[in-house]
């Protein structure tokens, strides 16, 4: 979750948010971990940010500087699917034509941020999202693989690399939240054709990623969220006597 923090930096910073910094992380963490569950960038992160951050001075505004981080927040996958494109013609792997088309035109991706960027985003904002959406997903995809490790399997780990950048993509452009069903359907499989692992042991591998990355993560954000619920209910008592 750390370098989803870069995106409350930047957005604390467009909207001239005055808070401490362990507090914006909180609040960040908490976003992030709904937002994983209910979908980046939309409906949900709006609203948090809203409710954690106050009423600020133009909700429109302040949904319109969500919107653009969200844009360039697949940046980084973009940038692990040209890591991914290299390593899959280096190793030698073989997935089927509609899984190598998604591989190879996902890059194209990078266009649309750019295309619909407006004047609230400066370069330096574009290069700090960038950045951290790579970490963040370089991270994620460090995490997924580093399970197997865990569970003493042995596998290929350039070509669970290179599958799990997939099925993040495939993941991401379903628009379904957290790409349940969709990441999950790619994973399996690929962990069995190409990591060479029976489908139990790829079932158990990402039942432990779904766990582990997101409802525990969850969980404690919906600790978090009604700590700072209970908290403001009580100072809102306190003023009122």
């Amino acid at each position: 979750m750390t370098p989803m923090f870069v995106y409350d930096f930047i957005y604390a910073s467009k909207t001239n948010l005055h808070t401490s910094k362990p507090e914006l992380m909180t609040s960040s963490y908490i976003i992030n971990t709904f937002t994983n569950i209910g979908g980046s960038g939309g409906a949900v992160g709006a609203s948090l940010r809203v409710f954690l951050f106050g009423n600020l001075e133009s909700n429109v505004e302040t949904v319109k500087i969500i919107a653009q981080i969200a844009l360039f927040t697949l940046s980084g996958l973009v940038t692990n699917d040209l890591l991914a494109i290299v390593l899959y013609f280096t190793n030698h792997l073989s997935f089927n034509i509609a899984m190598q088309l998604v591989l190879y035109c996902f890059p194209l991706y990078i266009i649309v941020p750019f295309f619909l960027k407006n004047n609230t985003m400066k370069k330096k904002d574009v290069i700090k999202i960038l950045i951290g959406s790579t970490f963040e997903w370089l991270a994620c995809l460090a995490f997924f693989t580093s399970i197997g490790f865990f569970l003493n399997y042995h596998y290929d780990i350039v070509g669970v690399y290179v599958g799990v950048v997939l099925a993040g993509i495939i993941g991401a452009i379903s628009l379904i939240p957290g790409g349940l069903g969709t990441f999950d359907g790619t994973m399996i499989p690929t962990l069995h054709l190409v990591a060479g692992l029976s489908l139990n042991q790829s079932l158990l591998w990402v039942v432990i990623y779904r766990l582990c990355y997101y409802i525990i993560p969850f969980l404690i954000g919906l600790v978090l969220l009604a700590g700072k619920v209970i908290r403001r209910r009580i100072q809102s008592t306190s003023a009122k006597s």
